[in-house]
């Protein structure tokens, strides 16, 4: 969800719009956003069409929560809400099952800018949120890889944990 000291752009419903209304078959649409963190700006990129989406998925969020744009319509058709059991990563789970059903996309526009402090949880990797992703990967990753094992999902969580890229550049 978007804080309260986040900021959306003035376009970011306009550029969604425009796109879903273009796009039917695009069940949820998100987009880059400026992340602004200790007096910097860094403009993170999110994958740009939907199997670059999927594929990124088995590692991380593939979307900014509070740019996220879905079709109501497509979460009743697919059984798609947040799972009421998970109070961190609700976002990353459902998105995880979400990739799966309806085709996604994120427009190469910023369309929030995030600002990061040390009292939020994106920078908290508590047992409860590894857990979290234990889950997602299991079910993701099995069907990829029958004989997946928990040694194999630990290595995975691991190297899926530190993965954002920063640009300075190009804002």
């Amino acid at each position: 969800p978007m804080e309260a000291d986040d900021v959306a752009r003035p376009d970011r419903l306009k550029h969604q719009i425009v796109f879903m209304q273009s796009q039917p078959d695009v069940g949820l649409c998100g987009g880059d956003m400026v992340k602004l963190q200790n007096g910097r700006r860094y403009r993170i990129r999110y994958p740009r069409g939907h199997e670059a989406i999927r594929v990124t998925t088995l590692f991380h969020a593939a979307f900014s929560h509070p740019a996220v744009m879905m079709r109501r319509q497509v979460l009743i058709d697919h059984h798609l809400f947040y799972r009421e059991d998970i109070k961190s990563l609700e976002d990353f789970e459902l998105w995880s099952r979400l990739v799966e059903k309806v085709r996604t996309e994120n427009l190469p526009v910023v369309l929030l800018d995030y600002r990061c402090h040390a009292a939020q949880m994106s920078g908290d990797y508590s047992r409860e949120i590894r857990a979290i992703m234990f889950e997602v990967f299991r079910r993701s990753l099995t069907p990829l890889i029958p004989d997946l094992t928990d040694q194999d999902l630990a290595v995975h969580l691991h190297v899926s944990l530190f993965h954002e890229e920063l640009d300075e550049t190009g804002l």
